[in-house]
């Protein structure tokens, strides 16, 4: 019987070789899914984008507990500082280029009642888009109505833009502290982007 077997001249029904086929089929399975699993974390290490990243949870860059530390330790230079800074609220908002970022409302406020109420924002980016801006910032060096200075010691290069903004390019990405319509916050943006810094991975 085994001899017609190898023929092939006789049908049969081989238990035992459809056996092996199954396990064949199933040891393959275990390998494609091992190919596929390795490819898809090779990604996800090669892409920033692809797993967590900080740009996409920039309210962990700095805590509110940060941000009042470094508000206090900068109004403390002004001879006219205020005798209460609040940072009253948080908020993760995204532009419309679909940049997260990150706002910090705080107040400044004296005795007589004057109570005057800014924000700070902050962001992070790893994109093509960021290296566009950081570019953009560099190519209006020595323009007269549009200071820019280069500030050294921070990431791998860094820019106080216009007396309003921060630019800093650390790890790929692109770091921005920018105070809205409060200018002239230089000595605050540098506390908080050293802070903001020692957690981008």
């Amino acid at each position: 019987m085994r001899a017609h077997r190898l023929l092939g001249s006789e049908p049969y029904d081989d238990v035992e070789g459809q056996g092996l086929h199954a396990r064949g089929r199933a040891g393959l399975k275990r390998v494609l899914f091992g190919i596929a699993a390795g490819l898809a974390l090779g990604l996800a290490v090669s892409n920033p984008q692809a797993g967590p990243s900080v740009q996409g949870q920039v309210c962990q860059l700095l805590t509110k507990e940060e941000v009042l530390e470094a508000l206090k330790a900068s109004e403390a230079k002004n001879p006219g500082r205020p005798p209460t800074i609040r940072v009253e609220k948080v908020e993760e908002d995204e532009s419309l280029a679909g940049e997260k970022v990150c706002i910090y409302f705080y107040s400044l406020e004296w005795n007589r009642g004057d109570k005057w109420d800014h924000l700070i924002r902050v962001s992070y980016q790893r994109d093509k888009g960021a290296l566009e801006e950081l570019k953009e910032v560099k190519s209006k060096m020595g323009r007269p109505n549009y200071p820019v200075e280069r500030l050294p010691g921070m990431g791998e290069e860094a820019y106080w833009v216009d007396n309003i903004r921060l630019y800093v390019w650390v790890k790929g990405g692109l770091l921005k502290i920018d105070h809205g319509f409060r200018g002239y916050q230089k000595d605050l943006s540098i506390l908080l982007a050293k802070r903001a810094l020692a957690r981008i991975r």
